[in-house]
């Protein structure tokens, strides 16, 4: 159980081993306890990286959500309408084919990619890609998460996403990236 406090009141937070959070409120007065208040949620896995790119926002952005550009980072073959509540089809060929609906698009900054189709561990999941540009780069920020998962099975995904923003860095800056099944192979079962 973690504990912080903040004035009179103390919060605490359990993480049983079920997979439901529970946080609690504990208000003390001088005379002791006078009321607990517990809510159970659920724990939410997620990944979140970054990396710099030295493009321009909208060359980023393009790689992001448009069918021929994804295949120079990330996926095999990919089809699809690049408009928020369009669909993206990508195929990674003779591993999975996964379906994203575009939920939020915000040209040159923002995209929000809901898996509606593929194997379980993907099916709800989001994919959340901030652009913010500085004085030398475009930063890239992915965060990919999913409610009904845990830390353990998102663990293929914390170790795989770096090197697909390192070949979406590479398609950008040198016009060749790492798409499957070129990227680099972390689990052999699959």
């Amino acid at each position: 159980m973690a504990e912080t406090r903040s004035g009179s009141n103390e919060a605490y937070f359990c993480r049983p081993t079920d997979g439901v959070a529970s946080p609690c409120v504990v208000r003390r007065s001088i005379l002791g306890v006078q009321k607990v208040t517990c809510k159970r949620v659920r724990i939410m896995a997620n990944v979140r990286h970054r990396v710099g790119i030295q493009a321009r926002p909208g060359d980023i952005f393009q790689a992001l959500v448009r069918p021929d550009r994804l295949t120079g980072w990330w996926a095999t073959k990919a089809t699809g309408e690049a408009v928020e509540n369009g669909t993206l089809d990508l195929e990674f060929t003779g591993l999975t084919h996964l379906v994203f609906r575009i939920t939020k698009r915000v040209e040159d900054r923002h995209l929000t990619l809901t898996n509606i189709d593929g194997p379980d561990i993907w099916i709800g999941s989001e994919l959340r890609f901030d652009l913010e540009q500085s004085s030398a780069q475009v930063y890239v920020t992915l965060l990919h998460e999913k409610p009904e998962a845990d830390d353990d099975s998102f663990l293929y995904f914390n170790t795989k996403w770096p090197l697909f923003l390192i070949s979406l860095k590479e398609f950008i800056e040198t016009g060749t990236g790492k798409p499957f099944p070129n990227d680099v192979r972390i689990n052999h079962d699959l």
